[in-house]
């Protein structure tokens, strides 16, 4: 079993719509900078043919990154459960 994690900033979609109740959802207006669901869905197929554990997007420049994982292995760990 493989897990990839994707962690995408503001995206495009009708979830604005539908989170703030409204009609109408102005992305420009309320972000000014956000990808596409097209853009947003490269980033899962380039993380999922990847060897890398997570995509992210840097919330500052809207980069995306494939990384290794953000917090280190805790199986051999001297501090978990005794047994």
């Amino acid at each position: 079993m493989k897990v990839k994690v994707l962690a995408p900033a503001a995206t495009k979609t009708e979830f604005g719509k539908v989170a703030n109740d409204v009609s109408e959802y102005d992305y420009d207006r309320l972000f000014g900078t956000y990808h596409t669901t097209e853009q947003v869905a490269s980033f899962l197929l380039e993380l999922y043919d990847s060897d890398k554990i997570v995509g992210l997007v840097d919330r500052e420049n809207f980069s995306f990154h494939l990384c290794n994982p953000q917090f280190p292995y805790a199986g051999d760990s001297k501090h978990n459960q005794k047994m």
